[in-house]
């Protein structure tokens, strides 16, 4: 029989962890983008929590493309489709 204790716990310090850096890269990206931008991808995310049937923001075309900048990661094709 396995016990699982310490490998759960280890998983979840881990995932505490990287929730902890991914927030903190959230709000440095979010501070380099244009405030309506944010706004925006908010209201997507939490319209989407709120009814998985509506758009799903996470879902990227195949012809979107992804650029990184140092220490960040922004959709051109979410950008783009804000400034149209």
């Amino acid at each position: 029989m396995f016990y699982l204790g310490p490998l759960l716990a280890k998983k979840y310090l881990n995932a505490v962890e990287q929730a902890k850096l991914h927030e903190e890269e959230l709000l440095l990206i979010s501070e380099d983008l244009p405030i309506a931008l944010v706004r925006s991808w908010t209201a997507m995310i939490t319209t989407w929590e709120n009814n998985r049937n509506s758009p799903n923001p996470y879902y990227m075309p195949e012809k979107s493309m992804l650029v990184h900048f140092p220490n960040t990661l922004c959709l051109t094709y979410f950008y783009r489709g804000l400034r149209k």
